[in-house]
């Protein structure tokens, strides 16, 4: 965690300054400003130049409608000298005890098989085919998602902008989804480390340099070990 928290804030330094949110860092890039972010897919229709109030700088700079998105590189997995990280969300479906079984058995299989896409389509910047295919056809939802429309203020569709080589890059980053902490048993403790925000307040004196790394990474640990106790059932 030291280790993490000395390199995190040497990444930080060429960060633009202030407190930066989500809707800075996309602006930042789309502007020109950060030549990295770390977003999730929901960046690529105004990465392509689909959203009014959003205007993509290089684009408008070079004449070429599309050239960011053209000449950006995705990358789903961190790897570095202590292991590999990324962050994703899977949607799950469950079945209830007291629902009627039989009727929401076929409601998976239709969502799953002809109304995958249809489900897909509703923010299909962000909603990708964990499920590539089937036997018959392995590409089947691959393809059809590339053939989806996108954007907010212009719709277009995916594929006019991003080439399978891409798809394949992003959707492989799904591949290894390890939902954090839950595989051990701790998925209450993790819920109460993003409720509580305890990791980027302490994260947020350290930048500021009222901590150093020792200590950050010291009161970080005795905060959640404090958590893990009341999250014991």
């Amino acid at each position: 965690m030291v280790q993490t928290l000395i390199f995190y804030r040497a990444l930080a330094r060429f960060t633009p300054p202030g407190n930066v949110n989500w809707l800075h860092t996309r602006m930042d890039y789309l502007s020109g400003r950060a030549a990295m972010i770390i977003w999730s897919p929901f960046i690529l229709d105004e990465l392509s130049g689909l959203r009014r109030d959003q205007p993509v700088v290089p684009d408008i700079a070079r004449g070429e409608p599309g050239f960011l998105a053209r000449n950006t590189g995705f990358v789903t997995v961190i790897h570095g000298p202590g292991g590999a990280a990324q962050y994703g969300q899977v949607n799950y479906l469950g079945v209830t005890t007291g629902a009627d079984k039989a009727e929401a058995k076929l409601w998976v299989k239709f969502l799953l098989t002809g109304g995958y896409l249809r489900w897909l389509a509703m923010a299909a910047e962000g909603k990708l085919p964990v499920r590539k295919g089937t036997l018959e056809a392995p590409n089947r939802f691959l393809d059809g998602w590339m053939k989806l429309e996108f954007g907010v203020t212009t719709r277009a569709r995916i594929s006019r902008f991003y080439g399978m080589d891409v798809v394949k890059t992003i959707i492989s980053g799904l591949d290894g989804f390890d939902r954090w902490g839950f595989a051990e048993g701790k998925g209450a403790l993790i819920s109460k480390i993003y409720g509580t925000k305890i990791i980027p307040e302490i994260l947020k004196r350290f930048l500021g340099g009222e901590l150093s790394p020792k200590q950050a990474a010291r009161i970080m640990d005795e905060r959640v070990k404090a958590l893990q106790q009341r999250a014991r059932p």
